[in-house]
């Protein structure tokens, strides 16, 4: 078990069971994962021209999994970069395994997890941090760490085995499946 003091209060790393995934492994240095969450407009003049869709095509070409939140409007429409193809796209569930009623959800939305975490403030403290963005780091970090454990495993590989793995969230608006 971790020895950090607010474990407890992590449900959503207990409730994918990071403590179990590290005992085989805490990742590797020449496994990268990167999170960017920049509320980007991806109708920006300076992103027109799919841009994004550019560099989400060239990780996809060099086997990099794009891992991305679906977004907080409670919405099925579809939300960019996450309803791009090559992206595994994020809801965000609470610890019974059902959907935040803020998460965005439908057909294009490939896995659910955790969406609040307990983690570091701006002011030096911890505390709650809820939204898409929260639950997409955990999966980014779980395929990372599959990685590290099979530096051989594709991202294709790696993607199929976390949606093989998740549950299935019957109280969705739309099939999701949770980690």
């Amino acid at each position: 078990m971790p020895d950090d003091p607010y474990w407890t209060q992590q449900w959503g790393l207990a409730k994918v069971n990071a403590a179990a995934a590290w005992s085989i492994t805490t990742g590797a240095p020449s496994t990268v994962v990167a999170v960017l969450d920049t509320g980007v407009t991806f109708s920006h003049p300076d992103l027109q021209g799919a841009t994004l869709q550019n560099a989400i095509a060239y990780a996809e070409a060099h086997d990099v999994l794009v891992v991305a939140a679906a977004g907080n409007n409670a919405s099925n429409a579809p939300f960019y970069p996450a309803d791009y193809p090559g992206v595994l796209s994020i809801a965000g569930t609470q610890s019974n395994d059902t959907l935040y009623s803020w998460s965005n959800y439908g057909s294009w939305v490939r896995v659910g997890a955790p969406g609040c975490d307990y983690t570091t403030t701006r002011t030096g403290g911890y505390g709650s941090f809820c939204g898409t963005s929260a639950a997409t780091p955990v999966v980014a970090g779980l395929a990372g760490l599959a990685r590290s454990l099979d530096t051989t495993a594709t991202a294709g590989r790696i993607q199929s085995a976390i949606e093989g793995s998740a549950a299935n969230i019957a109280s969705a608006p739309a099939p999701i499946r949770s980690r």
